[in-house]
């Protein structure tokens, strides 16, 4: 017996996915933007939802919107949904040789070139393909972005829907090209004649390791050079530019050869850590587990470690 479903009972699939876009993206605007439709299209699909469920799904403000409580729930359900049809299509197209792996800019240069391209060289299930993003803020967006995987450094809090890989903390440590491993006392003399390097507009890595360490009011963290990325920072302190706050993974093999020397040998956790994130229900999750897996293997380790680490 054929099974008959009211029109009622089920919405729009182009309302759904009007609204799970306007949620994932905080704006009518963006939405639009992404599915190729204008913002008032988006505006009465969001409409004809909230008739159908008789509920608001959103709360305006002046231009401003905010999920109510049942939008939340009904955002959660849909991403999920979402995702998983767009794998199902992923899994029905010929097999892909390649994985494609969106990495933050300094990661990239400083560990992750090395390392894929030996991953590459073994008989690998699959080659990886990575794509370098400078991002202010680490992120990841599946269902807009056409990856199969991302490195990101974050706090470990990902939405249901990802799978994450633990790779590495991020631990800070002063780098320059002349002092060594002095006493914490001289640390804080030194930074107040030196030159000091920032590697973000924040100027937050030099916060967060002095927070720990000498003091934020020991330092004038106004003055300096200020870069855009923990790799432009690094490397102009190894050029002599002055004192810079460094990633421990990614400057451990240049402290290892002498080219990088820590002013002091304490390292200070960001309170963030490097993951492999993935979509939960991703085809390709075999491929990128044993990715992960080679990577966790390729850490490299000071020879002389003599370090205080603070979390």
């Amino acid at each position: 017996m054929m099974m008959r479903f009211s029109m009622k009972s089920i919405p729009p699939l182009y309302s759904l996915r009007a609204f799970e876009m306007a949620a994932r993206k905080n704006s009518f605007t963006k939405a639009a933007d992404q599915l190729n439709l204008t913002q008032s299209a988006i505006s009465q699909h969001v409409k004809n939802l909230e008739s159908f469920y008789d509920k608001k799904l959103f709360y305006r403000h002046k231009g401003k919107l905010e999920l109510t409580p049942f939008g939340v729930e009904k955002y959660a359900e849909l991403s999920k949904a979402f995702l998983i049809i767009e794998n199902m299509h992923r899994a029905s197209k010929a097999p892909d040789s390649h994985l494609k792996i969106k990495t933050p800019t300094s990661l990239t240069n400083r560990f992750l070139i090395k390392r894929v391209n030996a991953y590459n060289l073994r008989e690998a299930p699959k080659k990886i393909e990575i794509s370098s993003h400078w991002m202010e803020v680490d992120t990841i967006d599946f269902a807009s972005e056409n990856f199969d995987a991302a490195i990101v450094l974050s706090d470990g809090k990902f939405p249901d829907n990802c799978f994450c890989q633990h790779l590495f903390p991020e631990w800070l440590i002063p780098i320059n090209d002349s002092y060594e491993g002095i006493d914490i006392s001289q640390v804080r003399d030194l930074l107040r004649t030196l030159e000091m390097i920032h590697s973000s507009q924040d100027k937050s890595d030099w916060g967060m390791w002095a927070a720990k360490t000498i003091g934020v009011d020991e330092l004038n963290l106004d003055r300096g050079m200020t870069f855009d990325t923990i790799d432009q920072g690094m490397t102009a302190a190894q050029h002599g530019v002055g004192v810079a706050i460094g990633d421990l993974t990614m400057i451990s093999e240049e402290i290892n050869s002498g080219r990088a020397k820590p002013l002091a040998n304490i390292a200070v956790h960001s309170g963030k850590d490097y993951y492999l994130v993935s979509p939960r229900y991703s085809a390709e999750a075999e491929f990128i587990h044993d990715f992960g897996e080679f990577l966790r293997s390729n850490i490299p380790c000071l020879i002389d470690n003599d370090l205080q680490y603070i979390r």
